[in-house]
């Protein structure tokens, strides 16, 4: 099994605007002011049941 970490979002400029321990969710805020619809870069830190730590990124979409 897996247990996620860390999560961090990004915008499109590269401004962190989410980060959060474990398995929270991001409700598409950024201190509590809805984001633009559009596409956010994410990070995830991922600890897997072996010991072994790996890192995934990707697009996310927005729909607003």
């Amino acid at each position: 099994g897996y247990t996620v970490i860390q999560v961090n979002i990004y915008n499109r400029w590269g401004q962190l605007i989410f980060d959060a321990r474990g398995n929270a969710a991001w409700d598409g805020r950024l201190s509590g002011e809805e984001q633009p619809a559009g596409t956010y870069f994410y990070e995830v830190l991922i600890g897997c049941n072996n010991g072994l730590m790996t890192r995934k990124s990707g697009d996310i979409l927005l729909i607003r």
